[in-house]
């Protein structure tokens, strides 16, 4: 006996949204669901934003301008860290150990200097 291949929910689900690109996910389950297909919204929800090829997802938006960068929860204006005071000072202190750092090498520079001048 000859196997009958059955598409995934997920493939019947995309082949919908790829004929009726407008439909909302009720919608859509409604419809499937008159075809004998039983699938939820939430599965429509994401198989249609993975279609459309979303973006940014939840917690991966960055605001640059604003905040230097750090990871913002859409929708929340703090940053998901302790603050940004405390990253400027550990970007201070490796600053200061840079400066520090560079200042050796330059006094060392000016050694061999002196002693080949």
């Amino acid at each position: 006996m000859a196997k009958v291949k059955r598409t995934s929910k997920s493939e019947t689900i995309r082949t919908y949204l790829r004929t009726h690109s407008n439909g909302s996910p009720a919608k859509v389950v409604a419809e499937l669901k008159a075809q004998g297909v039983e699938v939820s919204r939430s599965h429509v929800s994401v198989i249609k934003s993975k279609l459309k090829g979303a973006g940014s997802r939840r917690g991966d938006s960055r605001r640059a301008g604003l905040n230097g960068g750090v990871r913002v929860m859409k929708g929340h204006q703090r940053p998901q860290h302790r603050s940004i005071a405390a990253l400027e000072g550990r970007y201070r202190k490796a600053l200061e150990a840079r400066r520090a750092e560079l200042h050796e090498q330059i006094a060392e520079l000016d050694r061999k200097l002196e002693y080949l001048g």
